[in-house]
């Protein structure tokens, strides 16, 4: 017989945390900057791809997140460090459960997300509000979260 658990343990942003309904697309990093995975993602349509956030972003251009990949694992990369660099092509969340980086607030089952001014998600009520995301349960030890994409933001 199995155990439920009461804690969120995994703590590696990034990854993928349910299989069974998740939709995951691909598009190149067309910003400037590298991004994080388990960093949200927003769609740049002059230059046909996807980017990190940038002040003004908001629902609109939501993508999803950037999602863990096998071949930027822990080993060669190390850690969380990893992300996926510009001109790279990187894997997005765009439905399903995600594991993120949470900066601050008090992350509970059901409660919205949102990001700050500076791109970080909290579940503090402020910044831009990502209406199709919730919070499915408590942070783990390295404060992250599970965030679950309800709907496709972009079809």
């Amino acid at each position: 017989m199995g155990k439920v658990l009461n804690t969120f343990t995994n703590t590696y942003a990034g990854a993928i945390s349910r299989s069974v309904d998740d939709v995951v697309i691909s598009l190149a990093n067309v910003g400037e900057e590298a991004i994080a995975f388990g960093a949200p993602v927003f769609l740049d349509a002059d230059k046909k791809g996807a980017k990190a956030f940038a002040a003004g972003d908001g629902m609109d251009t939501f993508l999803g997140f950037a999602t863990r990949i096998g071949v930027k694992t822990p080993d060669t990369y190390g850690g969380n460090e990893a992300a996926y660099n510009p001109g790279e092509i990187m894997s997005i969340i765009v439905r399903g459960s995600v594991v993120v980086p949470v900066e601050d607030g008090d992350v509970k089952i059901g409660a919205s997300v949102y990001l700050s001014e500076d791109g970080k998600i909290t579940a503090e009520s402020s910044g831009t509000e990502l209406t199709n995301c919730r919070f499915r349960g408590n942070a783990g030890p390295n404060g992250n979260a599970e965030v679950v994409l309800t709907s496709r933001n972009i079809q």
